[in-house]
C-alpha cells in the first residue's frame, strides 16, 4: 500500500463499500471516484479528514503510509451499539402505535360510513 489511492482501495474493500458508496460519503460525483483509487487526482485535503474519521484510521497513514504497523480498524463501541438498538426499539414501538391509532380511525370511519349509508336517503 504505497499511496493514498491503495491504502483509500484498501479501507473501502475492507468496509465492503463500493466506490459509489464512499463517493456519497464524500458528497462528490460518483465518476470522478476511481480517478482517486488510481492515483490520477489528488485528494483534497478535507475529504482525506472525512475518509480518516469514518474508517477509523490515522490522517497521516492515510496520506502518507507513516505508520509502524497497518492500522486496525475501529470497531463501534458496545454502549455505541446498544444505544442504537434502544433507539431503534423506540422507533419500531412509536410506528406500532402510530400503526394502531390509524387502525382505530379506520375502524371508526367504517362505522361512520355504514351508519350514513343505512339511513333512508332524504326526499
Amino acid at each position: 500500500m504505497d499511496t493514498l489511492g491503495s491504502r483509500l482501495r484498501w479501507l473501502r474493500k475492507k468496509k465492503k463499500l463500493t466506490q459509489e458508496d464512499v463517493a456519497d460519503i464524500l458528497n462528490i460525483d460518483r465518476s470522478n471516484f476511481p480517478a482517486y483509487e488510481n492515483d490520477k487526482r489528488s485528494l483534497d485535503p478535507a475529504y482525506i479528514s472525512i475518509l480518516a474519521e469514518y474508517f477509523g484510521v490515522d490522517e497521516n497513514w492515510l496520506k502518507n503510509g507513516n505508520l509502524i504497523q497497518t492500522p486496525e480498524l475501529k470497531k463501534p463501541k458496545e454502549e455505541n451499539q446498544n444505544a442504537i438498538i434502544e433507539e431503534l426499539k423506540a422507533t419500531y414501538e412509536q410506528m406500532i402505535a402510530l400503526k394502531d391509532g390509524l387502525i382505530e380511525e379506520l375502524r371508526q370511519d367504517k362505522r361512520f360510513l355504514q351508519e350514513q349509508l343505512s339511513k333512508p336517503l332524504a326526499a
